[in-house]
């Protein structure tokens, strides 16, 4: 399995979650462990480990970011 990253927003460690959905499918989701943080409430369930991981690890890189116009 992949390495989690830390959280994008506070730099704490992510953890994988695995859960059940309400029709008994596997869910797996990964939250920012700090219950402080916002991104911890923040969840989108996947239907594998691997796909999880993989949008948690996405970072937008400077070239990514759209441009903001000056006033």
């Amino acid at each position: 399995m992949s390495e989690l990253k830390p959280c994008p927003f506070c730099g704490v460690e992510g953890r994988l979650l695995e859960d059940k959905t309400a029709i008994g499918l596997q869910a797996f989701r990964v939250s920012c462990s700090n219950h402080k943080c916002a991104v911890s409430a923040y969840t989108v369930n996947f239907t594998s480990k691997k796909a999880a991981i993989a949008a948690w690890n996405e970072r937008v890189t400077d070239a990514q970011k759209p441009k903001r116009r000056r006033a």
